[in-house]
């Protein structure tokens, strides 16, 4: 308001200085010996007067316009940043409430499915037991997005990356380990049992969490967790250097790629079963062919899952690669939207065990009689 008010003044001086000047002017004027002029002198001091009092109330007007309109716009921006941070918040709490449900249910449920190879159950649960700890760590991505702010301190920041990266990565590693298990029953048939053996499997899962958590570890050494202690967001953040960003995606990337090419030719191979079966016995019916083509779309609906989940934390690992330093405002822009694509990543861990439950008819009756008997317990 000084400001403005000194403003204000000094065009009130320039305007007053103006019309003493043109007073002055008209003085010096005779009407008597020269009254066409005088005429002129005052039409022109009249217009120069009227024209720069127009300017200014225009430039005036122009300058309170622009000041009200980008206070407008930061209000319209916080307005709506706080539906999509209330939108997070609820959809975060909803996924993080359906793995606590679900992936333990998964756990003993398992237990009971005797169709099911003993390998390919440790595989699923290497696949649960990462996705039940990956929500157990986001639950302090919950409190902060309510809180818009870390609540534990450093130390606390650094364990939770290190355990959701791991967590995270170990996800994705034991579909690859699902895959590859099913790849190869698909294969080889006949030497599955000899190839992959219950002992190969559990070493084979072991090394695999402890390569992930050494790789993680490794990582943070380099590029240590921080926490963001300017402005008023005080957020638990981790900024790696750009090679790490590249790394990172790239691991993610062709994980992705690997477990897409090998249901490709599982679809490839098991379609070719299932015609050749369908020679075979043309005369008692396509039981073989129906079972295998269920089999197929299971396998895509899981991939495609994982596809969707995992694709938008990769494109958003190598955008944010490619800026430099962010403003504060910026940086909680990106941290509202990590959020969002950890609420797809999330989610891919209990969408898994309601296709399990819905394709997997031994599943589902597994599922349906652990219920009844805790309710018979519970009655």
């Amino acid at each position: 308001m000084p400001a403005m008010r000194f403003k204000v003044e000094t065009q009130n001086e320039s305007r007053g200085t103006r019309f003493r000047n043109g007073v002055t002017t008209l003085r010096s004027c005779h009407p008597s010996k020269d009254h066409h002029t005088c005429i002129k002198v005052a039409f022109i001091f009249e217009v120069m007067l009227y024209t720069s009092t127009v300017t200014m109330e225009t430039i005036s007007h122009e300058r309170i316009n622009t000041t009200v309109n980008s206070t407008e716009d930061a209000i319209s921006a916080e307005s709506e940043q706080s539906a999509f941070a209330i939108f997070l918040c609820i959809s975060m709490t909803l996924t993080i409430l359906l793995s606590y449900l679900l992936n333990p249910l998964m756990l003993f449920t398992l237990r009971r499915v005797t169709s099911i190879q003993p390998t390919t159950k440790i595989c699923m649960v290497s696949l649960t037991m990462a996705d039940l700890i990956f929500a157990t760590v986001r639950t302090f991505d919950l409190l902060e997005l309510f809180a818009v702010r870390w609540l534990l301190g450093d130390f606390p920041c650094l364990v939770h990356g290190v355990t959701s990266n791991v967590s995270g990565f170990m996800s994705i590693f034991s579909i690859l380990l699902l895959t590859l298990d099913r790849y190869v029953t698909i294969l080889y048939p006949l030497r599955y049992s000899t190839v992959v053996t219950e002992l190969r499997t559990k070493i084979l899962a072991c090394a695999m969490w402890v390569i992930s958590t050494a790789f993680v570890v490794c990582l943070f050494a380099v590029n240590p967790k921080h926490t963001i202690c300017d402005g008023p967001h005080q957020l638990c953040s981790w900024e790696p250097l750009a090679w790490i960003k590249y790394f990172i995606t790239g691991i993610i990337s062709l994980t992705l790629a690997t477990i897409f090419v090998l249901y490709l030719h599982i679809f490839l191979i098991a379609h070719k079963q299932a015609r050749r079966i369908a020679v075979d016995q043309a005369g008692n019916g396509q039981g073989g062919q129906r079972i295998n083509t269920r089999c197929i779309t299971t396998i895509i609906i899981i991939t495609g899952t994982l596809v969707i989940t995992w694709t938008p934390t990769a494109v958003r690992i190598m955008i944010q690669s490619t800026k430099q330093k962010a403003s504060e405002q910026e940086i909680y822009t990106a941290f509202l939207f990590t959020n969002m694509t950890l609420i797809l990543q999330i989610s891919n861990s209990w969408i898994n065990v309601v296709i399990y439950y819905l394709r997997n008819k031994e599943f589902r009756q597994a599922l349906q009689g652990l219920l009844a008997e805790w309710r018979q317990r519970l009655s």
